[in-house]
């Protein structure tokens, strides 16, 4: 989504409402009733935690929300050990703390909003300090989400005009782009003339 949102204009024309996939759990199999449920996450949802952190503890710009969550992306999914800090996948609390100062945030509001994790070795095996603010945080991304998808959802989810987008190949993402384009209307971003005129990109990347 990345270079989505990087594409000429796009930034400055298209508003991105960025909310967290969690749940309340359900007591019945997953997460008890006071806990909340994350995809691919434990009980507790502590990613999602400090991640809601770094977007909220403070006023930040959609430009700083959007650079944050790609930085969080590639420290905390093991695409290779290039993308980790010191060759190790870092924690919550560290990859937090590391996207936040490379975006400008202010670290003393996103930590104490996120509070400590006092020992990691994963997420199964680890001890913390939660702040109140990441669990208000997470507590209010859960009414959200029981709200707005009362009937539950496919993550990761991306909606345009509340239809949802399929996020499978390059040319969903063309497709994505031609979408938000066909929305602007007296002023439209750069990239929508290149969308207009080029022909649909092929599955290896090559317009074909």
């Amino acid at each position: 989504m990345l270079n989505t949102y990087l594409a000429p204009g796009i930034a400055e024309h298209v508003t991105f409402d960025v909310h967290a996939g969690a749940r309340k759990g359900s007591g019945y199999g997953d997460c008890a009733e006071d806990s909340y449920s994350c995809a691919d996450e434990v009980c507790g949802c502590p990613i999602t935690r400090w991640v809601l952190c770094g977007l909220h503890a403070t006023r930040t710009s959609q430009d700083q929300q959007i650079k944050f969550l790609t930085c969080v992306d590639q420290l905390t999914v093991a695409y290779s050990d290039e993308w980790a800090l010191q060759g190790e996948m870092p924690n919550p609390m560290q990859a937090t703390m590391h996207c936040a100062n490379q975006t400008g945030l202010k670290l003393d509001a996103v930590q104490r909003c996120g509070g400590n994790i006092t020992s990691w070795e994963s997420q199964d095996n680890f001890t913390e300090v939660g702040g109140k603010q990441g669990w208000k945080l997470l507590d209010d991304a859960a009414e959200y989400m029981k709200e707005a998808f009362p009937d539950g959802l496919s993550l990761p989810n991306l909606r345009i005009d509340e239809e949802e987008q399929s996020l499978d190949t390059l040319v969903d993402m063309w497709n994505v782009t031609k979408r938000l384009c066909a929305h602007m209307k007296e002023r439209k971003a750069e990239i929508c003339s290149v969308v207009d005129s080029a022909r649909e990109p092929g599955w290896v990347g090559m317009v074909v």
